[in-house]
């Protein structure tokens, strides 16, 4: 198909050809992108532009960015196309993405929530000193406002800033179930010396949404003393939860029975280095582990974990180029791997300290 039959195919949502032509649009440069936000800007039905941007949104050629950054600066565009734009421009990021950003927040201070989140993704250090002042400027007085707190302090960690920790652990006990459920998935990311004691306290959790998320930050910490906790979810009273939770002690320890883990964590005891699977935990496996098809929690894991962005299931929606995850991946390994040690607590590429 042709440029034009491509783009035609998808404004119009022509079944027969659609996810051929989505292929082929995302996989394009700075022309292609250029062609489809003229479709955008020429189509009256919001549901074309919205597959239009859709496209958009998967395009993973840095070179969109310089395009995509002047589109942003045109007031006319819906919120709905401007939020996958931006989305793409801070997951690539460039030149002007983080003026862009930093103008949206002084022209429109009540999109804050969204502009951290943005922030936190473009990985630019300058968005730290942004990001604190929107912790200082917007308390969590009210379950709205903790839950975009929380959000603040993820962007923060992937910024590797962790001094808000203790924020998000103070909101574990708010009244309101969704503001838990946002600072416990929030610990999964930005962890302290505190992070175990307050996740292990959790053990009474009426809701099973914060008690799986809290399972997950259990895991991800990695310690010998998160098998107490874990082992506690095994029996669950949630069947699915507990299934989770028998698989995540064995993914922690190297072993689904719950004495045996036991056993391990008491043999282990005092040695703070991050384990999976019942060894000091090896980055370079976990990269290889990620590269294999639908390992999607692997594939988030190495990312919170590392940074890294080329697991099997990124970007979202269309799965990557065998052949180019290859090579994003030991272009990985080959400058970054080194940095990070066997056994290491990393959160986003920055070390942390997770004991007291």
């Amino acid at each position: 198909m042709t440029l034009a039959e491509c783009i035609a195919a998808v404004r119009d949502g022509d079944d027969a050809r659609y996810d051929a032509a989505e292929r082929e649009l995302a996989r394009g440069g700075a022309s292609v992108a250029e062609a489809v936000l003229a479709a955008i800007a020429s189509v009256t039905s919001k549901a074309a532009a919205r597959r239009l941007a859709d496209v958009v949104w998967v395009m993973t050629d840095p070179g969109v960015v310089p395009v995509l950054v002047r589109a942003l600066r045109d007031d006319s565009l819906s919120e709905g196309v401007r939020s996958k734009l931006l989305d793409v421009v801070s997951r690539l990021g460039g030149d002007g993405v983080f003026e862009l950003l930093k103008a949206r927040l002084e022209a429109e201070p009540g999109r804050w929530r969204s502009v951290a989140r943005h922030l936190g993704r473009l990985g630019d250090a300058r968005g730290v000193a942004l990001l604190r002042r929107l912790v200082r400027e917007n308390p969590a007085t009210d379950g709205d406002s903790a839950e975009a707190v929380a959000e603040v302090i993820v962007a923060l960690a992937r910024l590797g800033d962790f001094d808000e920790v203790r924020i998000v652990e103070g909101l574990t006990r708010h009244g309101s179930v969704a503001v838990r459920l946002a600072a416990v998935r929030a610990l999964s990311h930005a962890v302290g010396p505190d992070t175990l004691a307050t996740l292990s306290s959790l053990r009474g959790e009426p809701s099973s949404e914060v008690r799986l998320q809290a399972l997950r930050a259990l895991f991800l910490l990695g310690l010998p003393e998160c098998v107490e906790p874990i082992a506690a979810l095994t029996r669950d009273p949630d069947a699915a939860l507990a299934s989770i939770a028998m698989a995540r002690l064995e993914e922690l320890t190297g072993s689904s029975d719950v004495a045996l883990a036991r056993a391990w964590a008491a043999r282990v005891a005092g040695d703070a280095r991050c384990r999976r699977r019942g060894e000091p935990i090896d980055y370079g496996r976990l990269a290889e582990e990620s590269l294999a098809e639908g390992e999607r929690d692997v594939s988030e894991e190495l990312e919170i974990r590392t940074g890294a962005t080329f697991g099997s299931a990124l970007p979202p929606l269309l799965p990557m180029d065998p052949d180019e995850q290859e090579r994003l991946a030991r272009a990985w390994r080959d400058r970054e791997l080194p940095r990070f040690e066997v056994g290491g607590h990393y959160r986003h590429g920055f070390a942390v300290r997770v004991t007291p």
